[in-house]
């Protein structure tokens, strides 16, 4: 530099401003940084995506031609749920007549907890109770009574 210009100077504001100069390029390039880290991340998280896509699109191509999958929808119970009727067969013959055995069940329980509770008298009105005639125990279908107790399962 001349010996005339070693005293001319921009001034503090030009110095200012070169500092913060370099300070906006330097975040730039911790932004520009960033910016690549998530796109490498983002890259690599899409094609894990993808990779599972494709697994899960094999297993149901799969299941699809094998009719596995329909299999597990299966009921394993004589009952359609949609339509609330039993179906045929002795399956379902079994199913009913356990049903009707755990609603006599049912009500002889009733009976007897509400006569030892109370007793002979209504307890609101204190008049004496009619014992209640219990309906009688549901029939066996022919078709189960030849079937051993433990296959009956009822």
């Amino acid at each position: 530099m001349p010996e005339n210009q070693r005293f001319i100077t921009m001034g503090a504001a030009h110095e200012e401003k070169s500092r913060r100069d370099v300070n906006v390029v330097k975040n730039r390039q911790v932004l520009a940084s960033k910016r690549s880290e998530n796109i490498s991340r983002e890259r690599s998280r899409w094609q894990h995506e993808e990779r599972k896509y494709v697994a899960s699109d094999a297993r149901m191509k799969m299941f699809r031609e094998t009719g596995k999958k329909a299999m597990r929808n299966k009921s394993s119970v004589p009952f359609d749920p949609v339509n609330h009727r039993f179906k045929d067969g002795l399956d379902a013959q079994r199913m009913v007549h356990m049903e009707n055995n755990f609603k006599y069940r049912a009500e002889v329980r009733k009976d007897r907890l509400y006569s030892k509770a109370n007793g002979r008298y209504n307890p609101i009105t204190g008049v004496e109770m009619h014992k209640n005639s219990v309906r009688q125990r549901p029939a066996t279908p022919p078709n189960l009574k030849h079937m051993p107790k433990w296959q009956r399962k009822c």
